[in-house]
């Protein structure tokens, strides 16, 4: 389906990970990587590592794999950064600083501070 709007995408299905834009996958795990270290304070090199390694263990697991790229790049950074602890409103706001760095014709950006209850949806487990 073609977008009608201005800020809306062009979606299809995706059966297997032949099918996905590699130009894609670069950028979605390069904002990994930036989130892990504008928004996580994470040492370059170690954030780089990070995404390798988990780049690795998902390459043993195609259909896990596939499934990754459903959630945020905010979402695996943050799981990445400090698994199971809840991000904070002011990580929150880096993060769509560097959207909206990336994306800087799209003008319906929530305004800074306005994220209290949102992304990631899921809250961290109670164990």
């Amino acid at each position: 389906m073609a977008p009608d709007e201005d800020n809306e995408l062009d979606y299809r299905a995706v059966n297997n990970l032949s099918d996905l834009d590699q130009a894609e996958v670069a950028k979605y795990w390069g904002r990994v990587h930036k989130t892990l270290t504008h928004v996580f304070d994470k040492p370059d090199e170690e954030a780089r590592d990070a995404v390798a390694d988990l780049r690795r263990r998902l390459n043993n697991q195609p259909e896990t794999e596939l499934h990754v790229y459903h959630a945020d790049p905010f979402q695996i950074a943050a799981d990445i950064a400090r698994p199971g602890i809840e991000v904070t409103a002011a990580e929150k706001d880096r993060y769509y600083e560097i959207l909206k760095e990336e994306n800087p014709d799209q003008q319906d950006w929530p305004n800074r501070g306005s994220l209290r209850r949102s992304v990631p949806d899921d809250p961290p487990p109670t164990d």
